[in-house]
């Protein structure tokens, strides 16, 4: 609220023409008040109220039950390229058409907000107005335009707070949002609504990072253990794969399953890979020195063979240990990203160069594995167990594994069937053609 005072010696009546200027006075004295207290609290792309005027707004206005719902139109990485090719004005234009979009589609979002680059956000009483599933549905098939001629579809994903009151802080509301906007995002669903299992998963997921962060600085906890290659004709143990284990002081034994899809998304990485390194080279040394050669495969991440300096980094180690390139083989995890890194392959050629052998894990797996043995850099080709497991059991099976495993042969890789792990099996996989 602000005041116009008028002072004079003596009263008066006003004209019209001085009623109209005060009018103005007053209206500009009420913008510049607007002006003031709206600083910080506008997106300045969208012109919409933001993330801070949305906790804000959650902590004064909300009333009894409510939801948060945060609307995810566009996904950083592509924003990030759009910006780098196109400019950030283009990038700009876009978040407006899909501020005018959301607002067409959304008529029970009263008030949206701008939370972060392509999110926007609002909250609604509970009940809903309108159901999520139903909200999904109008905004399929939203559009908004980079340029006067070129439409974008958006992938559109939401996440909901649950029901909210006012003892929560507004952060934790907005942190609820997010959290099941991330799983929705991670999952491929149009929405996701927060439960209290979902956070506690993605707490423990947090807590086994920071611990496994420690382990390694700590040298404890982890350990390798090395699964046998088997040769079906001779049946001697040819060689070994290193697998990494986590003995956890208080949960006990964590399946890699749970803590190497983490990892991969992190810095940490590099850090367990070079564990992983260092400790399978370690034992290699240790069997050579007792007379033992036996070559052991290792699994790193597209992460590792993107960095320039890693195959002079291996082979150096491999050096100072006295030890035969020949005898570390690497194994290509997350194939498919692989193939979108011209880094990662140029790493396995130079792999390659230095005698290292390259092997591919779970060939099988997928619907694109034979454009892999055209692009990587193979050596050896693992069946993935998906289609080992069946063969006893499966004539369509049987016929499938033996006509890879010919193809194979003919290029003149070395084939390696996972998870063999009865008589009947090996029986198969020792007929002639497959062996």
């Amino acid at each position: 609220m602000g005041t116009l005072s008028i002072l004079d010696t003596q009263p008066r009546v006003l004209s019209d023409e001085q009623i109209a200027i005060f009018k103005a006075l007053a209206e500009l004295i009420s913008d510049f008040l607007a002006s003031w207290h709206s600083v910080g609290y506008i997106d300045v792309v969208t012109l919409l109220p933001n993330r801070q005027r949305l906790l804000k707004d959650i902590e004064v206005s909300a009333e009894g039950t409510f939801r948060l719902v945060i609307i995810d139109c566009i996904d950083m990485p592509f924003a990030y390229e759009m910006a780098r090719s196109l400019g950030m004005l283009a990038v700009e234009n876009l978040l407006r058409d899909m501020t005018v979009a959301l607002q067409a589609r959304l008529p029970m979002a009263s008030k949206l907000y701008a939370v972060a680059v392509g999110r926007f956000a609002f909250f609604t009483p509970e009940p809903m107005a309108l159901s999520l599933e139903g909200i999904a549905l109008r905004l399929q098939g939203t559009q908004a335009r980079i340029g006067p001629d070129v439409p974008l579809d958006l992938n559109i994903h939401m996440g909901d707070s649950g029901i909210c009151d006012s003892d929560m802080t507004p952060n934790e509301i907005l942190r609820r949002a997010v959290s099941a906007l991330h799983e929705a995002i991670s999952q491929g669903h149009r929405f996701t609504t927060y439960n209290d299992a979902l956070d506690i998963r993605k707490k423990r997921d947090f807590s086994l990072l920071t611990e496994l962060r420690q382990t390694l600085q700590g040298n404890q906890g982890l350990y390798l253990v090395f699964q046998p290659k088997i040769s079906l004709t001779t049946g001697d143990v040819t060689g070994a794969e290193a697998l990494i284990r986590w003995k956890h002081p208080i949960n006990g034994e964590v399946l890699p399953g749970e803590f190497i899809p983490l990892v991969e998304k992190t810095s940490l990485m590099r850090e367990l890979s070079a564990w992983v390194i260092d400790h399978t080279i370690a034992q290699l040394s240790d069997w050579r020195d007792r007379g033992l050669s036996l070559p052991v495969s290792i699994n790193l991440a597209a992460s590792d063979f993107s960095r320039p300096d890693f195959a002079e980094e291996l082979e150096q180690k491999l050096r100072e240990a006295c030890l035969d390139p020949a005898l570390l083989g690497v194994e290509c995890l997350e194939t498919e990203k692989m193939l979108e890194s011209p880094a990662a392959l140029n790493g396995l050629d130079m792999l390659k160069k230095r005698g290292f052998k390259i092997s591919l894990d779970d060939f099988g797996s997928g619907y694109s594995n034979i454009n892999y043995l055209r692009q990587i850099p193979l050596d050896i080709i693992k069946l993935d167990r998906s289609i080992v497991r069946h063969i006893v059991h499966e004539k369509a099976s049987r016929i499938i594994v033996h006509n890879v495993i010919r193809l194979l042969k003919q290029l003149d890789y070395v084939v390696l069937a996972e998870g063999v792990e009865d008589l009947e099996t090996v029986e198969i996989f020792t007929q002639p053609g497959l062996r």
